[in-house]
């Protein structure tokens, strides 16, 4: 048997044993064994399990652990899932020990997130934060995080810039610390589970270029990316336009300088899928369609068509194109005749008369009926021989 000099000693399990040295309690077993060094508040046993009080830190210490040669069992790391995994401190600094007391995460850091199916520990170098990543079983999967988002993004400091990457959900870098920027510009869902992410990456090139969690690196150098936002019956529908030069490259580090200015082509995406490319010499894109069908403007004669995902448009022979929303089809108007026309804008009460402006007013004309996905349903009508339930009617045969 072991001697210890104690001021107390009591029974508080099978062959437990808590011990007082002045005010701070340890815990011994029959044989004055040291369980738990005499550092604590206090030692009890409640509901069976053992607690202990560490600095005004209460914790639960798991018989498995003892003897326990750590300050405090901070937390059980996602405990719900049996990692069997503690964070444990030691001399103020925090590490990890898996179920059979073997210490797989060294006690140096100061703080630890279970985030994105891997261990992150932060440590400060010269007052700014970093951070290691882990695996559960200990290995070191990355070192030198300067942040850590939920949308996956990370940066690094390299020969003093800042360069970006992205992670897995595993932490694991699928796009690698080396890239000027990137940022999340969109996500959606397939189904309850399956979450897609879009990102913009901005090459130290200048080039930019898209990458999607399904599809992963979508390689076209673009000059830039846009978010367009189109209002529709049911909600607002979210596309990706991305500009390039028919000379622009794929994803090397060729300087963008080196290219024309003029873009000329754009790739549009409905979240990752390409849906669309056009020319912007030969039309523009004024409104978006059910169906991925857009209303657009020529670029030459200024009328306007319907173009479809699949390259097909109406010709571009239309004075203009309305979409209802609601009702889901488009009213294409041609071979229009105007009429300038007074028309009453405000009264002034003051001077007891009614304001006027001067507009042009379509007077004559012929008007094709389309559904929302670009199919023609009547043509050569005229809108003052028949009513909008007729339009529906139809649209609906």
């Amino acid at each position: 048997m072991n001697f210890i000099d104690f001021d107390e000693k009591k029974e508080i399990g099978k062959n437990l044993f808590a011990i007082r040295v002045n005010y701070k309690w340890g815990l011994v077993d029959e044989d004055n064994n040291i369980l738990m060094r005499v550092i604590y508040d206090y030692i009890s046993i409640e509901k069976g399990q053992i607690w202990a009080n560490y600095k005004g830190f209460k914790f639960v210490v798991p018989t498995k652990f003892l003897p326990l040669k750590y300050d405090c069992i901070n937390k059980f790391i996602n405990y719900s899932s049996n990692l069997g995994l503690a964070e444990v401190k030691l001399n103020s600094r925090l590490g990890v020990v898996d179920e059979n007391k073997n210490e797989i995460i060294e006690c140096k850091y100061d703080e630890l997130i279970n985030h994105n199916g891997a261990l992150w520990l932060s440590y400060y170098d010269d007052k700014k934060k970093y951070y290691d990543v882990y695996s559960y079983s200990g290995k070191l999967i990355s070192t030198g995080y300067e942040c850590m988002q939920y949308d996956n993004i990370i940066r690094k400091t390299i020969k003093g810039s800042s360069v970006f990457g992205i992670i897995d959900h595993q932490s694991c870098e699928i796009i690698t610390c080396e890239n000027k920027n990137i940022k999340l510009i969109g996500s959606f869902y397939e189904d309850f589970n399956n979450k897609i992410d879009i990102y913009e990456i901005e090459k130290r090139n200048q080039f930019h270029f898209l990458f999607s969690s399904k599809l992963g690196l979508i390689d076209k150098g673009y000059s830039k990316i846009e978010q367009v936002k189109f209002s529709r019956y049911n909600g607002v529908k979210i596309l990706f336009f991305a500009y390039r030069d028919v000379s622009y490259p794929s994803y090397t580090d060729i300087d963008i300088s080196s290219f024309s200015k003029n873009t000329n082509i754009v790739d549009l995406y409905d979240n990752d899928e390409l849906i669309l490319t056009y020319n912007t010499n030969e039309f523009t894109i004024k409104n978006f369609i059910e169906n991925d069908c857009f209303i657009c403007e020529s670029i030459t004669n200024k009328k306007f068509a319907i173009v479809t995902n699949n390259g097909l448009s109406t010709p571009f022979i239309y004075d203009n194109i309305i979409y209802n929303k609601e009702k889901h089809f488009c009213i294409a108007f041609r071979e229009s005749q105007y009429k300038q026309e007074e028309v009453p804008t405000s009264y002034d009460y003051k001077n007891h008369k009614t304001n006027y402006k001067t507009q042009l007013i379509r007077i004559n004309g012929k008007e094709d009926i389309y559904d929302d996905s670009g199919k023609l349903l009547l043509q050569s009508i005229n809108l003052k021989d028949i009513d909008e339930k007729n339009v529906l009617v139809v649209k609906v045969i």
